[in-house]
């Protein structure tokens, strides 16, 4: 019994200190903001894809910017979408990041954000040809 209640102990131990580890690791091996792209607000990984035509909706949008405030600004998309990702498979994982959504502006591109919760725009792609239809990819 007593050898029993020592190896559980130190199992526990043990995954304490890997998850700790674990959660120390994804802080370091995110992506950072591309070279050459303006990364306002606090979002690590975020990237500005393309530059913004004269007349764009995009031209005022920063990173680090609520899904909210963004609609409020520009309008709704024309087409949405979204995807899981692997974060959103990991056991016992409850933070951030688990579901990219993708929002689809005819004639301006297409703004990427962190959702489950956050909903923070991580990404611009600027793109004058966007049909804003993703059926069409």
């Amino acid at each position: 019994m007593k050898h029993a209640l020592i190896a559980l102990t130190c199992v526990a131990a043990l995954s304490g200190a890997y998850l700790t580890q674990a959660s120390q690791n994804d802080k370091d091996t995110q992506p950072r903001a591309t070279p050459g792209t303006t990364c306002q607000g606090e979002v690590r990984g975020g990237k500005i894809i393309g530059e913004p035509g004269p007349r764009s909706k995009f031209r005022n949008l920063r990173l680090g910017m609520s899904q909210y405030a963004v609609q409020k600004q520009i309008g709704v998309p024309d087409d949405m979408g979204h995807r899981a990702t692997g974060k959103a498979f990991r056991p016992f994982y409850y933070g951030t990041d688990r579901v990219r959504v993708t929002h689809y502006y005819r004639g301006s591109g297409t703004l990427v954000y962190s959702g489950s919760g956050s909903d923070t725009l991580i990404e611009i792609h600027h793109d004058a040809r966007e049909s804003g239809d993703r059926s069409r990819r």
